[in-house]
């Protein structure tokens, strides 16, 4: 499997698992149901760690970090990556292209590179 499918994949797992704990938190303090808290906190999980410290935690333990690679307002690119991260079968885009560029990252014109 190609260097970057397993940075990608264990990005996912992490930050997914992550998201996973703080909707179940959440869920538990505030007492509002799973099915609604969990796309809300997704969302807001990675637009605040990409817009606040422009990586999240997957991206710190792989040592990947995100490339901008148009002119667009940075503010703009991180908005279009959170949301079209909901995108049905997203995860399964990495699979569809010769270049393992996720929907994400075309929609908001941005590609993922390994830190050296």
């Amino acid at each position: 499997m190609d260097r970057i499918i397993r940075k990608r994949l264990l990005n996912f797992i992490i930050d997914t698992f992550l998201v996973f704990v703080i909707t179940l938190v959440a869920t538990t303090c505030i007492n509002i149901k799973h099915e609604l808290a969990q796309p809300v906190l997704h969302l807001l999980y990675y637009f605040m760690m990409e817009s606040v410290f422009g990586i999240t935690i997957g991206k710190i333990i792989t040592k990947t970090k995100v490339e901008y690679i148009s002119n667009q307002n940075k503010f703009l690119s991180i908005l279009i990556r959170t949301i079209s991260r909901l995108i049905p079968f997203e995860p399964l885009s990495i699979f569809l292209s010769d270049e393992h560029t996720m929907w994400h990252d075309k929609l908001s014109k941005t590609k993922l590179v390994v830190k050296e």
